[in-house]
């Protein structure tokens, strides 16, 4: 009988070791995961921070940029440079003006030789850094109306290329001048 009473004793001990340690485990990993996450949250509340702290914007134009509206024949309609961390830069800039003079002076500006020339292309990368703006540095994303506008015209054209470290985006609006201009360089 005492034997009995032993190893019961020994099993009920070595069950509730096992279930204590068990729930010790479980807690002890939520309070890590907890803990994690808070640290997690903290260093990208500061990374943001410290972007947006740093982030700058002015107003641009094509004249600004390029230095040639007049012989193009451009109509300035709004434009903002974006200073960003790390010596990146973007502008953004809507404009009028003739697609085909558009794109042969963007074709003939200076290129290192391993640039490409102007191509078809699509909204991805424009799309991307908006929605970098937008999350980094919503009251810079703010003044960009006039260029998210593009969002919304019938079957834009797409050209892109890579001029002097310059990515160029250009988007057409098609049996119209407006043209919208992203730039995107760092600086080295």
């Amino acid at each position: 009988m005492f034997k009995l009473l032993l190893y019961s004793a020994i099993l009920l001990l070595f069950i509730t070791l096992t279930f204590g340690c068990n729930r010790i485990k479980t807690k002890s990993e939520e309070l890590a995961d907890k803990s994690l996450n808070k640290a997690k949250d903290a260093w990208r509340e500061t990374v943001e921070g410290v972007f947006d702290a740093f982030t700058t914007s002015k107003n641009s134009s094509f004249q600004t940029v390029f230095g040639t509206r007049d012989s193009l024949h451009v109509r300035e309609v709004e434009g903002i440079h974006i200073d960003l961390p790390a010596g990146f830069y973007f502008d953004f800039l809507k404009y009028e003006a003739d697609k085909k003079t558009i794109l042969s002076y963007i074709k003939s500006l200076p290129e290192d030789p391993i640039e490409n020339e102007m191509a078809s292309s699509d909204a991805e990368n424009v799309d991307a850094n908006l929605e970098l703006i937008k999350r980094q540095s919503p009251q810079i994303y703010a003044k960009l109306g006039f260029f998210t506008a593009f969002k919304q015209e019938k079957d834009p054209e797409f050209y892109s290329c890579t001029k002097r470290g310059v990515e160029h985006n250009l988007i057409f609006v098609k049996n119209s001048k407006t043209v919208y201009h992203f730039m995107e360089n760092n600086r080295d």
